[in-house]
């Protein structure tokens, strides 16, 4: 869903037939509080943004990465058209150190997993530790991640941040580029039990919280 407007009549349909968007939405509206400091990682158009945005209200603050320019200025635009007044559109990747980077384009979305038969663009690349700590923000209460394969990375880069916060922290998996980078599930777990972290899978069809790891879509972590 490119252009939306959350509870507009299409918006609700959408929800309605897509369950792995309604899933998502569900689970941050239920971890998301007023005045929170957030971060979206790998915000593409905007859904989870408008979600967090909304769930956060004006005294809280949606930090949202998006590198490539076709999905920035959807979601840019689709911010504007919610009247999202606490979101800052940040147009970089995350990973564990700042640099460059090269994307591939892959159906929709974007990964740092080479593929010879998808289009590669070029993107800046912060990690969240530096990027808190230029902007001296003191706080981060949700992180959300939907960056298709760089899941580890972008946790190695905020270790700082998530050790001397309670941030909650919300991750979709994906099994196949987590192992094209030589990752796993069980290596996220890990690094987020290092910090004292519990560790959970979440069903989005229910929201229920378990510990099936090598099937799991998402996980969700908090202290």
């Amino acid at each position: 869903m490119k252009r939306f407007i959350c509870g507009s009549p299409e918006y609700e349909v959408y929800m309605q037939e897509h369950a792995h968007a309604r899933g998502e939405k569900d689970f941050l509206q239920s971890i998301a509080g007023t005045g929170m400091v957030a971060v979206d990682v790998g915000g593409h158009f905007g859904l989870a943004a408008c979600v967090i945005s909304r769930a956060v209200g004006r005294t809280g603050r949606l930090f949202c990465f998006e590198p490539v320019a076709e999905y920035r200025q959807a979601l840019e635009d689709n911010v504007t058209a919610n009247g999202l007044t606490n979101v800052e559109v940040v147009p970089a990747a995350v990973g564990k150190e700042a640099g460059t980077t090269h994307l591939c384009l892959d159906g929709g979305g974007t990964s740092i997993v080479p593929n010879r038969q998808r289009d590669r663009v070029p993107a800046k690349l912060v990690c969240l530790d530096e990027f808190f700590q230029q902007r001296r923000l003191g706080r981060l209460d949700l992180l959300n991640m939907d960056c298709e394969g760089s899941e580890l990375l972008v946790l190695e880069g905020a270790q700082a941040l998530l050790s001397r916060n309670h941030a909650k922290v919300f991750v979709e998996i994906h099994h196949g580029f987590l192992k094209a980078l030589g990752h796993s599930v069980h290596d996220i777990v890990g690094l987020l039990e290092g910090l004292a972290y519990k560790v959970s899978t979440v069903s989005l069809s229910d929201l229920s919280l378990g510990d099936n790891w090598n099937q799991c879509e998402y996980l969700y972590a908090r202290q």
